[in-house]
């Protein structure tokens, strides 16, 4: 079995908050640092922060799903709100319809899945580069050069995959997360019944708004609000988020 490293924070209703791709369990823990009532837990999955991956063949959202909910009956938690950013977006909505029973609402900040692989050729380029053992070249390609003019905090996000903890599965991660989907088709979002906030940001390349728009259209009574970038303003979209979050709970009296 393997050992999921994760943390536990503040007192009140448990809050699961999954990182992003090529994160660790830091990432969600310190967006909603300020947030209040909550007990904010958030874990590495396998292959970041300090959870080993065993097998690239357990790189996929069922399983990272499985991983969370394994710690979640392992803390004795019957009914959680779950999130996350990105990739843990997608886990926490993979939650909601494989195990609906341990979810009384679902929040997602900057999702980047759909009901298919997400397709971003700088990632396909990033992952041959990689495996080539010439990671950091990618910053020589014409279209890295492009997308450093166009965002270049994004940028800095992506070459943070290559020197990052277990950096030795990240073109596996990426390769095979990118190719994979948190559900498997937008109709069935229509069949969620639990309260749901939805967060994206315009200028954030990795993140496509329209994303966020598109999963809100789907989803019955979803409530879908634009944040300030990440890559433009980190402490404005920090303190967006923390604010529709705290919000969000108390309309919905999650707290």
């Amino acid at each position: 079995m393997n050992e999921f490293n994760f943390i536990s924070t503040g007192k009140g209703v448990p809050l699961i908050f999954q990182h992003g791709m090529g994160a660790n369990l830091s990432q969600p823990q310190t967006l909603l640092s300020e947030l209040q009532g909550v007990n904010l837990i958030s874990m590495d999955s396998r292959g970041h922060g300090k959870t080993l991956l065993d097998d690239p063949l357990q790189i996929s959202f069922n399983q990272f799903a499985d991983d969370v909910v394994h710690l979640v009956k392992s803390l004795k938690i019957s009914r959680a709100i779950f999130g996350g950013i990105s990739m843990g977006a997608g886990i926490a909505l993979n939650i909601s319809f494989r195990y609906p029973e341990f979810v009384k609402a679902l929040v997602m900040v900057r999702p980047a899945w759909l009901d298919r692989p997400q397709e971003l050729p700088i990632y396909s380029g990033l992952i041959d580069l990689i495996r080539k053992n010439k990671g950091i070249a990618i910053a020589e390609t014409e279209e890295f050069k492009l997308l450093s003019q166009l965002e270049p905090k994004a940028v800095q996000a992506i070459l943070g995959q290559l020197n990052r903890e277990q950096a030795e599965h990240t073109a596996d991660i990426i390769d095979r997360m990118m190719a994979d989907q948190p559900i498997h088709e937008l109709s069935q979002l229509k069949e969620l019944d639990i309260p749901v906030l939805i967060l994206s940001s315009h200028q954030d390349f990795l993140h496509p708004f329209d994303f966020g728009l598109i999963l809100s259209q789907y989803i019955p009574h979803a409530e879908f609000k634009e944040v300030p970038s990440r890559y433009v303003h980190n402490d404005l979209h920090k303190s967006a988020v923390t604010g529709l979050v705290q919000e969000f709970l108390i309309k919905h009296q999650l707290m």
